[in-house]
């Protein structure tokens, strides 16, 4: 085992498909959200819906969130130099330490 926890965000997305959500969509939704270390949304109201379709079994399991705005995630990104950029990189996939524990 990897012992590197799951975040699984759910989107709302499926609801959009003409004709609804696909039975396999909710299947595959309800196998990543068990799978997880913890399932997410940004909707309680969502959240309700994926209770009712069977992909959690109560709407209140779910872990709920408000996006980063995209301005801010823009602006953080143009703040940093290309120095910053590759060391943070480097940590997050190991090899800052020879690459022998990455973070992700």
């Amino acid at each position: 085992a990897a012992r590197v926890p799951l975040v699984y965000s759910l989107h709302t997305d499926g609801s959009k498909l003409p004709g609804g959500v696909p039975a396999a969509a909710s299947a595959s939704q309800m196998l990543t959200a068990r799978l997880a270390t913890r399932a997410a949304t940004t909707s309680q109201s969502f959240a309700k819906v994926l209770e009712e379709r069977g992909v959690v079994k109560k709407a209140s399991d779910l872990a709920h969130y408000r996006p980063v705005p995209t301005a801010d995630l823009a602006n953080a990104a143009a703040s940093l130099s290309s120095d910053e950029i590759r060391k943070e990189r480097a940590r997050l996939t190991g090899a800052a330490d020879g690459g022998s524990v990455p973070v992700l």
